[in-house]
């Protein structure tokens, strides 16, 4: 074994045992590069990734490429989702080298962290036109003895690119256009067949959903309206989506969503949740409302542990899909032939692809039936789970349960929303400081809370005030956003990932671009668009309006893929009101651009301008005025 032995990560732990003499990121990687003169082999990935185990057994499993690697470079294995920031930077030099990224991430770079080569997935040897990693790996060390300054001058060149990110800001202005570009490049990219936006791999981009959605009602736009429904209709009906246990994969290798890649991420499944709530509180669709209580049920079920862990594998038993697909004779056996033939006419399965899907049935069939596929799938293959806990991503499961309570009112949503952040605060908090971890696994918090953590788990602050109107998740939500002004900001009006105490690395990567989740700027834009609402301070204002310019920039001629930051400018842009309630209960239809306040024992302290709230009643603030609307 190597020193992976030694990590909590799933992932690492995976290659605990390969003969490659493996290193965590750490120091004592580095100095022993520096100090014989080797190159580092850097290589990121997860452990529900499909070819970061294909990688694994056909590279890292090798003798003959371990003894490569021992024998002449530091080898470092990063599992992404513990540390974030260092594969934003490195997958940030993969897109500038190659145009394209992914994982498995394979770097190979100086001691001092500067990478000078950087691709994806690579064969053990050199097949069909692609370079193996053998001959990179003798190719690198050639040069690396007797070129080095040809490997030297493109590490120089991509990391002055890498640090040139707030140098490329440019001041823009906030307007209308910009969400109007965003749903154009939508409708330029909308899939009218089978929903969704371009061709295959297709990714459900839950965020660009809800834009939309929220950007119909907002504007009246049916085009949009129908863009959004009709990708949640075909997402439900394919194979993307588990009819049998629930949840989704995390995405389709074909345009009609019905073969999936089938790793489950918390992430996607959270998002996806809150996309279908909201669908079914603006339309009232029963079909909405029973997508996302399954959704929620599969997380609460299969992935919570006391707080939410983070996924589960594609792979079962060395065959990816091999847990979820079915043949027609193990219908028979399970169901017997009255329901057997029931549930393939309902369900269109067939032994040429074994995926239940709704693309050309109906899917009329008893629950029951289901639950006795779904016992029989799960007692015939088991499935690896990554059991880290994420912070982010657990804030995201916290806001999905919440959103889900308010609009079912199923206690259960609540109460498991509430069980999560009691584990947060006593677990993945500092006792001490107060200072919350990115990551707990088998007993560990460890690394620093990181942008997207503590922006996603103050949204979840104020989806839990939302649900509930108690004033101290409000007050938690404030004290978060202060956090990330104090340690997290940047010149240019944008945040960076790791505060200003974190390690140092090679760049300090602010993130922007809203991919499978929303990026961390665009959560602080909505977490700070949101308490500027509620609490009229003005330093709330001040930083968002120069976040907002920031991202812009950033998201000029690109808006696609800027929708979260999209639906905080709907949120600025367009009529929008707010409605103080005191002492008064106050329900109302799906309003997307609505804020309700209600004053609480102790909501002065972070909303000093409610004690001017002295009657009781329901009073709406719009257009630049308050009107007492009910006594």
């Amino acid at each position: 074994m190597n020193r992976l032995k030694y990590e909590k990560s799933p992932y690492l732990l995976q290659h605990s045992e390969n003969p490659v003499n493996w290193y965590p990121w750490c120091e004592e990687a580095f100095e022993k590069a520096k100090n014989e003169d080797k190159p580092i082999f850097l290589s990121i990935g997860y452990s529900t990734c499909h070819w970061c185990h294909v990688m694994a057994h056909e590279s890292f499993e090798d003798d003959d490429i371990a003894k490569i690697l021992n024998d002449n470079y530091i080898s470092i294995k990063v599992d992404r989702e513990e540390r974030p920031d260092i594969d934003e930077i490195y997958m940030k030099a993969c897109l500038m080298m190659n145009g394209s990224g992914g994982w498995p991430l394979t770097v190979i770079m100086t001691s001092d962290k500067e990478p000078f080569y950087v691709g994806t997935y690579l064969p053990p040897s050199s097949i069909y036109g692609m370079m193996g990693l053998d001959s990179l790996l003798v190719g690198v060390l050639k040069l690396w003895k007797n070129n080095r300054d040809i490997l030297l001058n493109k590490s120089d060149n991509l990391v002055k690119l890498l640090n040139d990110e707030e140098n490329s800001y440019r001041n823009q202005k906030v307007t209308k256009q910009l969400v109007e570009n965003a749903v154009k490049e939508l409708e330029e990219n909308f899939d009218d067949k089978w929903g969704g936006f371009g061709d295959a791999p297709k990714f459900p981009t839950p965020h660009n959903i809800i834009f939309l959605l929220r950007y119909s009602y907002i504007t009246g736009n049916e085009k949009a309206r129908h863009m959004a429904f009709f990708t949640l209709d075909k997402m439900y009906e394919g194979g993307i989506y588990d009819h049998v246990g629930g949840g989704f994969s995390r995405y389709s290798t074909d345009r009609q969503w019905l073969v999936p890649h089938f790793e489950k991420m918390l992430y996607d499944n959270a998002l996806l949740a809150y996309a279908y709530t909201e669908a079914y509180e603006a339309t009232g669709n029963d079909i909405y409302k029973q997508v996302a209580q399954k959704t929620l049920n599969y997380a609460m079920r299969e992935l919570f542990s006391g707080a939410f862990v983070s996924g589960q594998d594609a792979d079962s038993e060395g065959e990816e899909g091999g847990y979820y697909t079915f043949t027609e004779s193990e219908i028979v056996d399970v169901l017997g032939n009255i329901d057997s033939e029931r549930f393939i006419k309902e369900y269109g399965l067939n032994d040429n692809i074994g995926i239940v899907n709704l693309i050309c049935g109906n899917g009329n069939i008893e629950p029951e039936i289901l639950n006795k596929l779904y016992g029989y799938r799960k007692s015939r293959r088991k499935l690896h789970r990554d059991d880290k806990v994420l912070l982010a991503w657990n804030a995201l499961m916290i806001s999905a349960l919440a959103k889900a309570y308010k609009v079912f009112k199923y206690p259960a949503y609540l109460e498991k929303a509430l069980e999560t952040r009691r584990f947060i605060s006593e677990n993945m908090t500092d006792k001490n400081s107060g200072r919350l971890f990115h990551r707990w696994c088998d007993g560990e918090a460890k690394y620093n809370a990181q942008l997207a953590d503590i922006a996603f788990y103050a949204l979840s602050l104020l989806e839990i005030y939302s649900a509930t109107y108690e004033s101290q998740y409000l007050i938690d939500a404030v004290n978060l956003a202060d956090e990330i002004i104090d340690n997290f900001g940047g010149k240019s009006g944008g945040f960076y990932m790791n505060s200003n105490s974190d390690e140092k690395l090679i760049s300090r990567p602010i993130e922007t671009y809203d991919g499978a989740m929303p990026s961390s700027n665009s959560a602080v834009s909505m977490l700070l668009v949101k308490l500027y609402k509620i609490t009229l301070n003005e330093k709330y204002a001040h930083a968002r309006d120069n976040l907002l310019a920031f991202m812009a920039s950033k998201a000029k001629n690109h808006e696609i893929g800027y929708c979260y930051y999209m639906c905080c400018l709907l949120e600025i842009l367009y009529p929008s009101k707010e409605i103080v309630t005191v002492n008064r209960n106050y329900e109302m239809n799906y309003s997307p651009n609505t804020t309700i306040i209600n004053k609480t024992h102790g909501i002065e302290k972070v909303a000093p301008y409610l004690e001017n709230y002295i009657n009781d009643g329901i009073y709406i603030c719009e257009n630049g005025k308050c009107t007492r609307i009910e006594k």
